[in-house]
């Protein structure tokens, strides 16, 4: 399983908040990222739990909620995954279910590490670097 590098995390943010490459789009995913990690946390226990209950409203419910919170941030591979998991919830495919799952925490646990970068106001500064301003036309 391939994860989102760093780069492709930080560039769907920048993407979602209207390509520009500066404080107010930083400040913006700043303010959002400590409400994302709690919400996402608990969504994927929630993930979790409904697929060892085997309960399919409950996972498709939980993967739907997952799949918005992650675009709202712009992490599209993420919220791909668990529209991945809500239509295997919709048949009943557990098996496939779980192991997409799988994938979603490792893509998870990536887009954790690249958010920790906000917690240190040192760091904080160089969130953005290395990422191109996207002009749209």
């Amino acid at each position: 399983m391939h994860t989102s590098t760093p780069v492709e995390i930080k560039r769907g943010m920048v993407d979602r908040f209207g390509g520009a490459v500066d404080p107010v789009t930083l400040n913006t995913v700043a303010e959002i990222a400590p409400i994302f990690r709690r919400n996402a946390l608990n969504i994927m226990f929630a993930m979790r739990e409904a697929l060892a209950q085997r309960d399919r409203d409950r996972l498709r419910l939980a993967a739907h909620t997952m799949k918005g919170t992650s675009g709202n941030l712009g992490l599209l591979r993420l919220a791909n995954m668990c529209q991945a998991v809500e239509d295997l919830a919709e048949e009943d495919a557990f098996a496939a279910a779980a192991l997409e799952l799988r994938n979603i925490a490792a893509e998870f646990r990536q887009v954790q590490q690249v958010l920790e970068e906000l917690d240190c106001d040192e760091r904080r500064g160089h969130f953005f670097q290395g990422i191109e301003q996207t002009e749209y036309l």
